[in-house]
């Protein structure tokens, strides 16, 4: 049960980082599978048509089927080239330039916040958690053959006894 209920903590602590990172992935996704899907249904009369050099292309490729015009996404139904000119065939992807700019928002505004992280965040980044340690022993068993691994060394001398009592008030 503890485990059940560790793993449902640490899930609903991921989601909440990286959910809304997810979403914009798997819609990105959706969005890309529609139109391709919408190009293969259209007819070439809805099309429309940028003509362009084949380096001027090669700079506004962002994906195989992609090309980014005027800071548009401009999905390629076909390429046909003539006279040393690319006659791009496509549509323009308003949905998709629709969820990059909500991302690019979302991202702008978690750079330009200007509220500090708070402090219990700070401090529990920072903590130094003590290993947890059984000494026992076993008379049957020599002293050298307990191996230390690297999760039962300490990095820092801590010693729980206590050598005098706690003073008294009077």
């Amino acid at each position: 049960m503890r485990h059940f209920i560790s793993i449902l903590l640490l899930t609903l602590l991921l989601a909440n980082f990286a959910g809304s990172y997810i979403y914009f992935t798997f819609r990105a996704m959706q969005i890309k599978r529609e139109m391709r899907a919408l190009l293969a249904t259209l007819p070439d009369e809805d099309l429309e048509l940028i003509i362009l050099t084949p380096e001027e292309f090669k700079r506004a490729r962002v994906e195989e089927h992609e090309i980014k015009v005027d800071g548009n996404m401009f999905d390629i139904a076909r390429i046909v080239e003539k006279d040393l000119k690319l006659y791009v065939y496509g549509v323009y992807d308003e949905d998709e330039d629709n969820l990059l700019s909500v991302l690019d928002a979302v991202l702008n505004n978690l750079q330009n916040d200007s509220a500090q992280t708070p402090p219990s965040f700070s401090l529990f980044s920072v903590l130094h958690f003590l290993p947890v340690q059984f000494e026992y022993s076993l008379t049957s068993l020599p002293e050298r053959s307990l191996s230390h691994t690297y999760y039962t060394t300490s990095f820092f001398n801590f010693f729980a006894i206590i050598d005098s009592p706690p003073p008294r008030s009077i």
